[in-house]
């Protein structure tokens, strides 16, 4: 598939491997502590804007609570290590954050990590990220949330392939090279547009441009009230489907829409939560709970939010954040099914009760809604991520990987595309070839350093391949960041299988972990 590469970033005569995890100059490898890495290489994906230290630390640091010494020890450890040629590279804007400047970025990356992908056989497009022009920087959402609508909506036609919004939405804050956006998402169309908010009005203008040629293809602007907003997206979407696919019939892009909330503070607190939902990071999910929580106070009956909600208590029983997971899955079994009441049909509320069924362990019932979210939308990536871990519990290899690779090409960067690949790598393991499964665990937690969660499955691997004292070393990061974690405990999180369940068992057991 190709989508396991990662950019290589050339900045001042360094270079940046976010694959490997590595810092380099013309000398060789620039030795940096871990955490000063993660730093160094947020501030890079983000280069042209100030990030807040919040941020950083809540990024960072999502599994531990740390002060703002820990970020500053960082930031030195990063000026140091670049040296006086790197002087001025980081930033200190005072009472904001830190920022690496746009313009010492070599765009495109040095190393193209991100591969031509093939055309579908199906017209096949991208929503890029909206630019916001209001001069409220915080009226960003209105944007999101538009790319959001607009992306859901076109997903839901099955004459066009669309690429997941949360790849897309890697390419934000970066100079759009169009030909070169189409040949690494494998797409022939581009959208992208911008979102004016002045008082009560709004402007939504948008252009879809042919990604290899940049000629355009229709280009529209469209006015009204802050109160019409909805109405505006679905014009948009009406006018994109239009031009790619003349022949399509207004009814279906009906079908497509999903009940909206009542106001827009409500769709405001959605949005915001979305980029905690998917972090899968302890303190991302606290966040995301609390805002939807909040925004279900101002409408109990959205089903994207609670379906979302349930995504996070289901998150919370599986990967051992809960200390009543039983609670949690029921939660979100609760929640889901609302959902699925006041959605119908909707594809997400779908994949989020399959996936909820998934975690309790139903796993018939959670590929029979799968298959038919995939059915409804089949360019969700998250429906097909979530299908690959049903077939994974089933030990259904070959299936498993069938839709791991389906859903990376799709959402290629997706922020939950690592999870295909920690899929795979469980894949392997299954079959009876625990060294390239730990192989590709490890390959996984140096993009991904704080999802540990990663080593329940990673140890039983260095483990079963002989590689014992690789396997102590992990433990013992493992026990510093669960201290009460059990076999019993790690055994109800995880619907495998006995014979893989049991696997895990011996293994964490040999290692000293308590019943």
């Amino acid at each position: 598939m190709g989508t396991e590469a990662q950019p290589i970033y050339s900045f001042a005569g360094f270079s940046l491997d976010t694959g490997a995890g590595l810092l380099r100059d013309s000398s060789g490898e620039i030795a940096l502590r871990p955490k000063s890495l993660d730093v160094l290489t947020f501030l890079v994906r983000n280069a042209g804007r100030v990030v807040s230290k919040d941020e950083l630390l809540q990024t960072i640091w999502s599994d531990v609570i740390v002060t703002e010494d820990s970020l500053t020890q960082c930031i030195s450890d990063i000026r140091r290590s670049l040296g006086p040629r790197g002087e001025g590279l980081i930033r200190t804007v005072p009472k904001r954050g830190y920022m690496l400047p746009g313009e010492a970025l070599k765009w495109p990356p040095a190393v193209d990590a991100r591969p031509t992908l093939q055309l579908p056989d199906k017209p096949s497009l991208v929503v890029l990220p909206f630019e916001n022009l209001s001069s409220d920087p915080e009226q960003s959402y209105l944007a999101d949330g538009t790319v959001e609508e607009i992306t859901a909506a076109l997903a839901r036609i099955r004459g066009l392939f669309v690429i997941s919004r949360n790849s897309a939405f890697s390419y934000r804050g970066r100079p759009l090279d169009l030909p070169s956006i189409g040949r690494e998402l494998g797409v022939r169309y581009v959208l992208e547009g911008s979102v004016r908010r002045h008082l009560d009005q709004l402007r939504i203008s948008a252009r879809l441009v042919e990604a290899e040629t940049t000629s355009l293809m229709w280009a529209e602007g469209f006015k009204g009230e802050i109160a019409d907003a909805f109405a505006l997206q679905d014009e948009v979407t009406a006018g994109v489907a239009g031009a790619i696919l003349p022949s399509i019939q207004l009814a279906e892009i009906e079908r497509a829409r999903r009940k909206r909330p009542g106001d827009l503070q409500t769709y405001d607190l959605v949005m915001r939560s979305l980029p905690h939902v998917w972090a899968l990071a302890r303190r991302d999910n606290a966040i995301a709970t609390e805002t939807l929580e909040q925004a279900l106070l101002g409408d109990p009956d959205y089903p994207l939010a609670l379906s979302l909600l349930s995504w996070c208590h289901a998150q919370r029983s599986v990967y051992n954040w809960s200390a009543a997971p039983g609670t949690d899955r029921y939660r979100a079994l609760r929640l889901a099914e609302r959902s699925i009441d006041l959605g119908g049909d909707d594809p997400f509320s779908l994949a989020v009760l399959g996936a909820v069924h998934t975690v309790s362990r139903n796993l018939a019932a959670a590929r029979a809604l799968l298959e038919k979210a995939c059915s409804i939308d089949p360019n969700s990536a998250f429906a097909w991520n979530r299908s690959g871990w049903v077939a994974v519990y089933r030990d259904e290899v070959g299936r498993a990987v069938e839709c791991f690779e389906r859903s990376m090409r799709l959402g290629p960067f997706d922020p939950m595309v690592y999870t295909c690949r920690v899929g795979l790598a469980v894949s392997h393991f299954t079959a009876g070839r625990p060294g390239e499964a730990a192989d590709l665990f490890l390959r996984v937690l140096v993009e991904h350093p704080n999802a540990l969660w990663i080593l329940r499955s990673l140890i039983p691997a260095l483990v079963e391949a002989g590689r014992v004292d690789e396997a102590r070393r992990h433990m013992e990061c493992y026990r510093h960041e669960y201290p009460a974690l059990t076999l019993r405990a790690i055994r109800d999180s995880m619907p495998y299988g006995v014979e893989i369940l049991d696997r895990h068992e011996n293994a964490l057991r040999s290692l000293g972990m308590p019943e």
